[in-house]
């Protein structure tokens, strides 16, 4: 025991992979049994001849056969036996290690004692030893016990660490006294040591956790924590086997060894599991101690247990315990808190301590009621960053469903700092009934209130509030009304939709510029045909600014009605602006309607002869990318002469190659080879010498 550990993979890691595997190869040989049809005995002996010649590069129809009849055979013992005895005899005869280990993987799925023998056989072999185990570690029969336990004595290496791996798997109980002579043999590699001290673990009777604890009373420093973690292990299979007490008692001993921090965790959860009658002594000895990791943990197990008692048997108890614990408890506990922590949550919000005081405030969003606005709309306010999110928060799911009334009514003797906190809350809880009061503050001299007041309206705002919105932007200034009315505005645009068209358009005729301006741009978020008309109308008109918001609503219309308007500004706009905005706005357009390709690059024509600048053009150009017609190669073509756009017109090049390429190869090919000529981009001469040379015909 005095070897040096090295890191090694526990052994049976990779063991209960492969079995998982197994057993979906099961699943899928049970839904396979009723889709294929039986397998003669004629055609099921010549594929057994042939499995006794198989090799790794032989067909595998052979043993397709041969699994369509152990699926078959499922609740027929003899035709299973039957298959049993064919696949030891494989086992035991000369058929290449392929065949062998075929057997060895139907034998894990249908072996019985009969096939231990054959199986044990092959545990010193350095190929098939690993398949031999999968298929013993399935057996439900003693025999396996009695091989593993004798095949200790015969391999080494590898092989005797599979073998004591295999033996923890199947919590082989007479395998504990050799085990723990391989854990105390100091001749012993570390990695046989350190398997052998997890394979006791496994095992998890009170004879192998006595075991552990001799062997952790004599192993080297370098051992121990190994044989802590087996002791766990051994704790837990106790456990699952009944033996409460036993566990229990070998979690104490754990938690009393030097230096137990790492595994106070895993004590306390085993310890409560084990002993449920004693769970809240447990948890309430854990919260009152000064581990904050095992407060931690015990808040999660009460958390977790979802037992509304014992919340409330912890939360009655939170005056008495430690600081630490009272922050982790409100903390992780919060949605469950029931009224037990509720006057403490209210004590605490005015605690000295930041933490506690943090987690009062989170809390008080699940157990407080209106009477805890006044304190929440404080903390609102409060200087430190986390305390204002916090509560601003809680104020939000605060459960009371006279809160919204309560808010309102606090709004009238509230400072502004308060009367800002508490409209922001309105507005967060979606509590439309206040919509009416909240308008009364749209003016209020102070900008926090005001502003508040607008982000409501574009939160919650309906149909009921537009003509106020619309009032306040027949106040406004100048060409462009305030930017929170205006939000206010297409907010409330959005969620109403066509409802909210006649207001706005009744509002149109006689507005001041700004809020013309203002009214035009939220038509576009409708799109519809009345709208656009009322867009068309004011493009016409004299006023420089109404024009100018009209055109530039134009720019961002949905729909493809206004592509005849925009190119017509694009071709005839005042503005060079305008122009430009039109051309790239219709460009968009047709890229985006449901018109065919053909369709599509007849409609960008115009925008080919308009587009001058470099960015226009390669607009255009992407567009032509997505267009895989044979006349589009002519267009792009000329575009390969432009320096400006020859990596832009290149790309659409390649774009449409593919698709276009069977049928016109000699125009395509011609321009894949002015791409290799002119353009500069490595991707692009990749992708073209592709096309050239790889590209199937």
């Amino acid at each position: 025991m005095g070897c040096k550990v090295r890191g090694t993979m526990p052994a049976g890691g990779w063991a209960r992979a492969l079995l998982f595997a197994m057993a979906a190869w099961t699943a899928m040989l049970g839904a396979r049994a009723t889709a294929d049809p039986p397998a003669g005995a004629e055609e099921l002996d010549a594929a057994f001849a042939a499995l006794a010649g198989y090799s790794w590069e032989g067909t595998r129809e052979p043993l397709t056969v041969i699994d369509a009849a152990i699926a078959q055979s499922r609740g027929d013992e003899a035709a299973r036996a039957e298959l049993e005895t064919r696949l030891m005899a494989v086992l035991g005869g000369d058929a290449p290690q392929a065949a062998k280990k075929f057997a060895c993987e139907r034998l894990s799925l249908i072996g019985s004692g009969r096939s231990v023998a054959a199986l044990a056989s092959l545990l010193g072999d350095r190929e098939l030893a690993h398949p031999a185990r999968l298929a013993l570690e399935r057996i439900p029969d003693p025999a396996v016990d009695a091989a593993l336990i004798g095949a200790l004595e015969t391999t080494d290496g590898d092989l005797l660490r599979g073998t004591i791996g295999s033996i923890g798997n199947r919590g082989v109980a007479g395998a504990t006294a050799p085990l723990t002579q391989w854990a105390r043999d100091d001749a012993a590699s570390s990695e046989t040591v350190l398997t052998a001290i997890r394979a006791l673990g496994m095992i998890g009777t009170a004879e192998s956790a006595r075991a552990l604890g001799e062997l952790q009373a004599e192993a080297p420093a370098e051992l121990r924590d190994a044989i802590t973690d087996a002791r766990l292990i051994a704790a837990r299979r106790m456990q699952r086997a009944g033996l409460n007490e036993e566990a229990a008692a070998l979690y104490r001993e754990v938690l009393a060894l030097e230096g137990g921090e790492r595994w106070r965790a895993a004590c306390l959860r085993g310890l409560v599991d084990a002993e449920p009658e004693h769970a809240r002594e447990h948890l309430a000895e854990a919260l009152a101690g000064e581990d904050a990791r095992l407060m931690r943990v015990a808040a999660e197990t009460i958390a977790d247990a979802d037992d509304p008692a014992a919340v409330r048997h912890f939360s009655a108890m939170l005056s008495d315990l430690p600081r630490a614990s009272q922050v982790i408890l409100l903390d992780t506990l919060r949605s469950q808190l029931g009224t037990e922590a509720r006057d403490f949550a209210r004590g605490a919000v005015r605690s000295d301590a930041a933490e506690l005081r943090l987690a009062a405030i989170r809390a008080l969003g699940f157990v407080g009621d209106e009477t805890d606005l006044a304190e929440l709309i404080r903390a609102a306010q409060s200087e430190v960053e986390a305390e204002r999110d916090a509560a601003r928060t809680s104020l939000e799911l605060l459960p009371a469903e006279a809160t919204g009334a309560q808010l309102v009514a606090m709004l009238p003797a509230a400072d502004p700092g308060a009367q800002a906190e508490i409209i922001a809350a309105l507005a967060a809880r979606r509590e439309v009934d206040s919509l009416g009061t909240i308008t009364d503050y749209l003016d209020a001299e102070n900008n926090a209130v005001r502003a508040a007041g607008w982000e409501a309206l574009a939160t919650m705002g309906t149909l009921e509030q537009l003509p106020v919105v619309i009032e306040h932007l027949q106040r406004a200034e100048g060409n462009e009304a305030p930017k929170p009315v205006r939000e206010a505005l297409q907010a409330i645009v959005r969620r109403e939709r066509e409802a909210a068209l006649p207001t706005l358009l009744s509002s149109l005729s006689e507005a001041p510029v700004a809020a013309r301006v203002a009214l035009l741009h939220s038509l576009a978020l409708l799109g519809t045909g009345e709208a656009l008309e009322a867009v068309r109308a004011a493009v016409g008109e004299s006023d420089p600014a109404i024009k100018d918001g009209a055109v530039r609503t134009l720019t961002e219309w949905p729909t493809v009605e206004a592509a005849p308007d925009l190119l017509r500004i694009a071709r005839e706009g005042e503005k060079p602006v305008w122009r430009i905005l039109a051309l790239r706005s219709y460009i968009q357009l047709v890229r985006g309607s449901d018109a065919t390709r053909e369709e599509k690059l007849e409609q960008l024509r115009p925008a080919i002869e308009l587009a001058v600048n470099a960015e226009e053009k390669r607009r255009v150009i992407s567009a032509l990318g997505e267009l895989a017609i044979e006349p589009t190669l002519a267009v792009l073509s000329d575009y390969m002469d432009d320096p400006d756009v020859v990596e832009e017109a290149s790309a659409a090049v390649i774009g449409v190659a593919g698709p276009l390429r069977k049928e016109h190869r000699e125009e395509v090919d011609r321009l894949l080879n002015l791409v290799l000529e002119r353009s500069k981009n490595p991707d692009h001469h990749q992708w073209t010498n592709w096309l050239l040379h790889h590209q199937e015909e």
